[in-house]
């Protein structure tokens, strides 16, 4: 195992490579130029020429690449053109909010979809199964602004029981920081839930049918241990696929979902830059998603073999 998780992490250094190449590239394809938007329209052309220079953005594209790349090697990100701060700095500022935001809206998905999925599939083919059907594909068809919209103008405005967006810090109390970040975790969960609710209903369903299952039940085994203990740990391994999946794209999904409640995460700082066309931010924020969608990847096929030991590396 210990050389397949090397080999895997050896992988990463490619990945990244086409990650940045690419990400590079698509950036710089954006309309706008960041030495126009610093310095405003009424600038003249010499003002943004002389910026672009001392900003190197008037090197030729694949000399700009070498050296930020160069940079990524090393670990340095650049420096961020309209924070002036470097780039590493601002993603640390930003990655409070999002992590804490990440890991409420993971937990929420997967305290509702386990529970509910096994359980649908104990009453396959039942009213319990049909209503469970109906709100995974309403999970999975109702996009998450929307769904946080809804939350704001029930919870917030109208029963006022939770801020209308923005974010506290743990450091002002467990509490307050909970109740900034239950609404947008509640609207990113939603949608995950119903991809790992179906995939546990389904992966149960055909755990149940084989023969371990029928011969614990003839021996009198109570449906709720058969559930529990025989059918729950088999019936895991492909549900965890999807928890991992679901685990990256809730960081990548909060992009939206940090707008709608004006939290300053990654997707915020994500946005800003874009709209800034703050090169350097963008790629470090891009790779760093890309590291976790690597990372979360290598630990679901390690966790594989902790589920099942018959899996081997």
């Amino acid at each position: 195992m210990a050389r397949y998780a090397a080999g895997r992490v050896l992988a990463l250094v490619p990945v990244l490579l086409i990650v940045g190449v690419t990400v590079f590239l698509l950036i710089h394809l954006i309309p706008g130029d960041p030495a126009s938007v610093i310095l405003g329209p009424e600038a003249t052309d010499t003002q943004v020429a002389q910026l672009r220079a001392a900003l190197g953005l008037d090197r030729p594209l694949y000399v700009q690449f070498v050296v930020w790349f160069g940079r990524v090697v090393h670990g340095d990100l650049g420096d961020s053109i309209f924070l002036r701060q470097t780039v590493t700095r601002a993603i640390w500022d930003h990655l409070s909010p999002t992590a804490s935001l990440t890991a409420l809206a993971e937990a929420l998905a997967l305290a509702v979809a386990i529970p509910s999925g096994i359980l649908a599939a104990w009453k396959r083919d039942t009213r319990y199964d049909q209503i469970f059907m109906m709100l995974v594909l309403l999970g999975v068809s109702i996009p998450s602004f929307w769904t946080g919209l809804n939350l704001i103008a029930l919870f917030a405005v109208a029963l006022r029981l939770f801020p209308v967006a923005g974010y506290v810090s743990p450091a002002h109390g467990v509490g307050p920081w909970l109740g900034s970040l239950v609404l947008p975790a509640a609207a990113l969960a939603f949608t995950q839930a119903g991809l790992i609710a179906r995939m546990a209903r389904d992966s149960t369903i055909d755990v149940l049918a084989e023969d371990y299952i029928r011969t614990a039940r003839s021996k009198g085994v109570r449906e709720p241990r058969v559930l529990a203990r025989h059918a729950f740990r088999n019936a895991l391994i492909p549900t965890v696929t999807v928890v991992g999946t679901s685990l990256a794209n809730l960081l990548s999904g909060a992009v939206i979902v940090e707008t709608v409640f004006v939290l300053p995460g990654i997707g915020n700082l994500a946005v800003q830059s874009i709209s800034r066309r703050d090169y350097p931010v963008i790629e470090g924020v891009v790779l760093l998603v890309a590291l976790v969608y690597v990372i979360v990847n290598l630990a679901v096929d390690l966790l594989y073999a902790a589920l099942d030991p018959r899996i081997t590396y």
